[in-house]
């Protein structure tokens, strides 16, 4: 049976949560914390990459719900070690134009301290690659990590072009 890591909310507080602006410390992520999702950050309309993009059909709302499924139960340090290539389940600091992408999101500019680290993750990817004048799709998710394990939903890349 899997395991779950539920949080009481009642007892849960502002302090634990991350805001832009925060200094990232270098223990700042717990690796071995069972991981949880969120979705304040969540890009609905802010830049180019946000989830209210026609291409974000029912195919990859069905996989990118498999994919969450299937990352649930797990540690950053489990996901990291045991997915198999074809998720595309990566970690690291943020690229410039991923900064800039996260500043519209904080709607203000960051200094590196104030930037988790930042991942992506497969919905699926295309035999021939991804070509958005050809129309085929290799959606990627982009998120953070931020305190507690957790993974904040930030963007929806589906020609695979936020590097």
């Amino acid at each position: 049976m899997a395991k779950y890591n539920f949080v009481d909310y009642e007892e849960s507080s502002e302090e634990g949560k991350f805001k832009f602006g925060d200094i990232v410390q270098d223990d700042y992520i717990d690796y071995e914390q069972l991981i949880t999702f969120s979705y304040e950050y969540a890009d609905l309309d802010t830049t180019d990459y946000h989830f209210n993009q026609p291409c974000f059909d029912n195919k990859d709302i069905k996989d990118y719900f498999k994919q969450v499924k299937k990352f649930s139960p797990h540690t950053l340090n489990q996901l990291i070690d045991i997915l198999p290539h074809s998720d595309h389940f990566k970690i690291e600091y943020p690229s410039r134009f991923i900064k800039n992408l996260i500043e519209d999101i904080a709607d203000r500019d960051l200094n590196a301290n104030e930037i988790p680290q930042v991942g992506h993750f497969a919905l699926s990817t295309h035999p021939d690659g991804a070509d958005k004048t050809a129309g085929r799709k290799s959606p990627r998710i982009h998120f953070f990590i931020g305190r507690n394990a957790t993974i904040h939903i930030l963007f929806y890349d589906p020609y695979h072009e936020v590097l």
